[in-house]
């Protein structure tokens, strides 16, 4: 067998472009779980948005500001109760990522056209949005308990859980389903503008639009696991949708939503069969109402109306 002996010249030549490579390779991952870590804050970090002054009473309607205690983590939550007089129905109102209960005008006019239908009102603002408490959202993880403690605000001001309904628009449609797989109090659902699974949402959006490539989609979601608590691949709607076992949904989507593709309404349809669905064309994410007000408040109104007691 031949064999080969290094100068000692060469033998530190070797030595040196070894630990090079290790360096290079070491500062590669330094660098790719560094990203990681701050892409997870960047991910995960709601941008405020809410006017102090558009209020229900912009559109003649009374209104109390509440506080709601958020399940399991006790977050103090803002919101507002619009009361329908003699009624014992109530939807919970559940906005979308970096909005609140003020975002455009259409939310509140959505909220007066439930309440001229004879439901009450309760419109939140999620954890880390609006004005309640600062906290990174978890695409409906988390988000849930938001929900569920208005449910128990519901019940304690003297509402049965047949006549409680929730209605929620893209991470408030994640935040409405995951908190009716959890809470039978919750008789009806009306879901807008939903995902299916967030991660192939933010694979093919590059985090949100935030400018880096999807191969670091995995270090980021690590990191937030780490400094979170919570695993962003675990929210998928899909997943939980059938433990709402039986309780009326109502799936609106359009085929032009560019941020949640129509494709995630047609898997939650196949999810739970008995969903009823209203496919548009035309609005963007999240704007059906505001396209077409009369026709959605109609058919939201007449859903809610059917299944509360």
């Amino acid at each position: 067998m031949l064999k080969v002996t290094l100068s000692p010249k060469k033998s530190r030549f070797f030595r040196v472009v070894v630990r090079v490579i290790a360096g290079i390779v070491l500062l590669a991952i330094i660098a790719y779980f560094g990203i990681g870590f701050i892409a997870a804050d960047k991910l995960t970090t709601p941008i405020r948005d809410f006017s102090s002054e558009l209020t229900p009473a912009k559109y003649q309607l009374a209104y109390e500001d509440i506080t709601i205690t958020a399940r399991t983590d006790g977050i103090q939550i803002a919101g507002w109760f619009i009361p329908a007089i003699d009624s014992d129905k109530a939807v919970i109102m559940a906005h979308g990522r970096n909005q609140s209960r003020t975002s455009y005008t259409s939310l509140i006019e959505l909220a007066e056209h439930l309440h001229q239908s004879g439901l009450n009102v309760v419109m939140l603002d999620l954890r880390g949005h609006g004005q309640s408490p600062d906290a990174h959202y978890s695409f409906g993880l988390v988000e849930r308990r938001d929900i569920e403690g208005a449910v128990d605000w519901l019940i304690q001001r003297g509402f049965k859980p047949e006549g409680i309904g929730a209605l929620g628009f893209s991470l408030g449609a994640a935040a409405v389903i995951g908190a009716a797989a959890e809470e039978p109090k919750i008789s009806a659902v009306v879901e807008d503008s939903g995902f299916a699974e967030i991660y192939p949402i933010l694979k093919a959006r590059s985090y949100s639009d935030g400018g880096l490539p999807s191969f670091l989609l995995t270090p980021t979601l690590w990191m937030i696991q780490l400094k979170y608590g919570y695993d962003l691949s675990q929210a998928r709607p899909v997943a939980e949708i059938g433990a709402m076992a039986h309780r009326p949904l109502l799936i609106i989507h359009s085929v032009d939503d560019q941020i949640i593709p129509v494709e995630n309404a047609r898997q939650l349809k196949k999810a739970y069969p008995e969903a009823e669905t209203w496919i548009l064309n035309g609005p963007e994410h999240g704007c059906s109402f505001y396209i077409y007000p009369e026709e959605y408040s109609q058919r939201v109104n007449t859903f809610f109306n059917k299944y509360l007691k």
